[in-house]
């Protein structure tokens, strides 16, 4: 037992020298960051029936910007097949980014769903601006057709 006395007195005494070289710490609040305000913002057409539709991540009252960050597509087909184009407004690019849709013959048969998931969010032109995700009408006979866009205010 009391060849243990000196090695149990030099772990008490690493210990307290530890301790006294490394002080506790306290953060001032006045340095601690803090993450900027992100408001989510999903937007959906509704279901439309052979008319056009239009997603729209609202413009902020606040002086913030929107960023898109993807959607979605999804329709059933009309009475004859086709294509359309599914477009975006809003942002800073310099051409309208396009996806072409197909449109199945059929107005029951459901068309294939597109979602666009966009690897760094597509940012507004300017602040305070909506954007907007638009396909027109699939035609007649269409019954079903909705956009859902989803992203945030920053």
């Amino acid at each position: 037992m009391k060849k243990y006395v000196p090695f149990v007195l030099l772990v008490l005494f690493l210990g307290i020298v530890t301790f006294a070289a490394y002080p506790e710490k306290t953060l001032n609040a006045q340095y601690i960051p803090t993450a900027p305000q992100v408001k989510t913002l999903i937007a959906s057409s509704g279901n439309q029936a052979a008319s056009t539709c239009n997603a729209t991540l609202p413009a902020s009252t606040t002086g913030a910007t929107n960023f898109l960050t993807g959607f979605t597509v999804t329709s059933l087909g009309a009475t004859a097949a086709t294509t359309v184009q599914v477009t975006i407004t809003g942002t800073g690019s310099a051409t309208t980014p396009t996806w072409v849709y197909p449109v199945a013959a059929g107005v029951t048969t459901a068309n294939a769903t597109l979602t666009v998931t966009f690897p760094h969010p597509i940012p507004a032109s300017a602040n305070n601006t909506a954007i907007t995700v638009t396909m027109p009408t699939l035609g007649s006979g269409n019954t079903n057709a909705a956009i859902v866009a989803y992203g945030f205010q920053q």
